[in-house]
């Protein structure tokens, strides 16, 4: 920055825009070592409360039952997206589950054993249909839990905002979008657990408006 800014006398206009640069390119350098170092996270800091993933599961089937793009697969983007935004905005997930990467998005490492004890319990059943374009299985609630009863306002609040914005986006619109927007999702391999820690990580472009006080900072 000194060697910048002694070219200033020289090329004040040039060196502005250089400067802006510059200040970009550390808010992108700053986003990359926090995703690179979400990478050295343990495996996981929380401990998954099997009762609340399987009430969550039953309510978010529910909710999304009249939605004709729901499957299992956007039933696991569901439950994802539920930790990871209460994560972020509460500072601890509702389930604490752990999610790994896979072909289709996010999927919580013990889906399919808590799945099929609620099946085996006879509190849900599976039927397989055609959701976008291919064979999915899609969960039958056959009984709801007491929401008030199992989870705070602010949970619930944050678990009916996500059904509400997943409700009618094909899987591939979801996907598209995570595969862009979540750092854990692109700084994962297949199979690997994506970090709570990456939830705090926004990969957004730059608004205009981020970029207007950056040209402010540089011009002061």
């Amino acid at each position: 920055m000194d060697s910048v800014r002694r070219l200033a006398k020289v090329h004040p206009d040039h060196v502005k825009r250089c400067t802006l640069s510059y200040t970009i390119h550390r808010v992108i350098h700053r986003w990359t070592y926090r995703v690179r170092t979400a990478e050295k996270e343990p495996m996981s800091k929380f401990t998954i409360d099997r009762h609340r993933f399987k009430d969550l599961l039953l309510y978010g089937s529910s909710r999304l039952a009249d939605d004709p793009t729901f499957g299992e697969t956007k039933l696991n983007k569901f439950l994802f997206y539920c930790d990871f935004v209460a994560y972020r905005r509460l500072g601890t997930p509702i389930t604490g589950a752990e999610y790994q990467k896979n072909l289709y998005g996010p999927t919580a490492r013990l889906y399919p054993v808590l799945r099929d004890e609620l099946r085996a319990g006879g509190q849900l059943d599976i039927e397989v249909r055609v959701v976008g374009g291919r064979d999915q299985g899609v969960v039958i609630p056959l009984v709801l839990p007491d929401m008030p009863t199992r989870f705070r306002s602010d949970e619930i609040e944050i678990i009916d905002g996500v059904a509400e914005d997943l409700r009618g986006r094909t899987n591939k619109q979801v996907s598209d979008e995570s595969h862009e927007r979540e750092a854990g999702w692109r700084a994962k391999e297949f199979g690997e657990t994506i970090p709570y820690s990456s939830a705090l990580i926004n990969l957004e472009p730059l608004s205009e408006k981020a970029l207007d006080a950056l040209r402010k900072l540089v011009a002061a």
